[in-house]
């Protein structure tokens, strides 16, 4: 089930810090279905709950895509 709520700050710093070291180990693309595909395996959301979380993060600027593949947008950390 597709949860309605807004994650909040906390939940979605976690979840950026867990896409982020999957990102920086990648060795290949890192796409859509692989990030989402962590985001099941290591913070246990169903799919649905996974391609929200990658909505929000995109809107927020946080992920931005280039077909299929997710980029992990620079930050100043």
């Amino acid at each position: 089930m597709l949860s309605t709520s807004y994650p909040k700050q906390p939940k979605t710093t976690k979840t950026m810090r867990t896409l982020r070291m999957e990102y920086e180990f990648s060795e290949a693309d890192f796409t859509k279905e692989e990030a989402k595909a962590v985001l099941v395996a290591d913070e246990a959301f169903t799919e649905a709950d996974a391609t929200y979380v990658l909505d929000v993060l995109y809107r927020r600027g946080h992920v931005y895509y280039v077909d299929e593949e997710v980029y992990i947008t620079p930050t100043d950390d």
